[in-house]
């Protein structure tokens, strides 16, 4: 672990250390929801947000990685991301262990 997250994990058990222990339920409530703010996004939005990215040139080597794979399958690059995130949203509509 670098010196910097060190630093910076001293820094948080401090100002926990700061607040009253009545007030450590509200805390970690807000430390849940800001780490829940920050994870990755669902699948559907994530794709969509790679697509708007790939149609704007702003990853044009990913967007040529998905242009092979769309031409391997004979289909537009549409299609080929329309599928995957088909794919991904019935993955996720699956019940857990299934």
């Amino acid at each position: 672990m670098s010196s910097k997250v060190l630093i910076y994990e001293e820094q948080i058990v401090c100002e926990i250390h700061e607040v009253p222990r009545e007030y450590w339920p509200n805390l970690l409530q807000i430390i849940r929801l800001c780490r829940e703010s920050i994870v990755l996004k669902p699948a559907e939005a994530s794709l969509r947000y790679g697509w708007q990215e790939a149609m704007t040139g702003q990853t044009r080597y990913l967007f040529s990685l998905v242009e092979k794979q769309a031409h391997l399958r004979g289909v537009n690059v549409e299609t080929l991301v329309n599928l995957w995130l088909q794919q991904k949203l019935a993955e996720q509509a699956q019940p857990m262990g299934a």
